[in-house]
This record gives structure tokens, sequence and C-alpha cells, in this order.
């Protein structure tokens, strides 16, 4: 059948985990096992690197700040990014949203990007959430 497991397949959920052999029913979300799981660990994914990612959005016009600047990995060759751009009063939330995909995705090849526009507030400067990683 192609609904089957693999011979062993291991499941977790509920805080346990299961071994599932042929015959038996298992309920609960599968773990990733190597290679995948290298590629759920913390830091930048191979071959993005975090500054020139921040330093392409903040050279786009209109832009005064990021925070929030996550950068994952749903596999190897999957790069993720989520970030918070904080616009001038007088910036355009459009053109620096189809400027900021249009670079991420020229450059560095994003999977999937996910993108807030906000005003910038002087606020931002002294908030704990909007400074860089620090490692």
């Amino acid at each position: 059948m192609d609904n089957e497991l693999p011979m062993e397949t291991y499941w977790g959920g509920g805080g346990g985990l299961a071994v599932c052999r042929d015959g038996d029913v298992c309920v609960g979300t599968p773990l990733l096992r190597a290679p995948h799981s290298a590629s759920l660990s913390a830091g930048t994914p191979k071959g993005v690197d975090f500054n020139l990612v921040k330093d392409t959005l903040l050279s786009i016009s209109g832009v005064k700040a990021l925070h929030s600047l996550h950068i994952w990995a749903l596999t190897v060759s999957q790069p993720v990014l989520s970030v918070h751009i904080a616009i001038n009063e007088d910036g355009n939330a459009q053109l620096v949203l189809k400027e900021a995909s249009s670079r991420l995705q020229n450059k560095f090849h994003f999977h999937t990007t996910t993108i807030q526009i906000e005003n910038y507030s002087e606020d931002m400067r002294d908030c704990h959430e909007c400074q860089d990683p620090t490692d």
C-alpha cells in the first residue's frame, strides 16, 4: 500500500515516543530524522548571511529600521524569512514591500517571506524585542 509506514517510523506526541513496526498503529507526529533535523537547528541557514540580508533591506529607499528579522530553513534548500520593516513617515508602504520582496527573492532565493510594513516610531530604539540578535 502507498500509505504504509516504513519498517520503523518514529513518532512523537504527548510527551512520548513510539516506535511503529509493520502492523502496528501509531498516533502522533512523525519526528524528523537526519539529514532533515539539521535544518531545524538554531542559526542562519547555510549560504544566507544575516547581516547581508539586513543591509539589503535597510538600503531600500524609505526604510528607517528593521526588527524581528528571523531567518530559518524548512529544508536544506528552502530558506524562509520573516521581518518587520519600519518606514519613514513619508515612505510608501506598498513600494517598500514590493522592493523588499523582489530583492529578497532575487538575491537570496528565499522559499517564503513574510514582511510586515509599519511606520517608524522613536520607541523602537529602546524596544528590547526590536534589537538584533547578539549571537
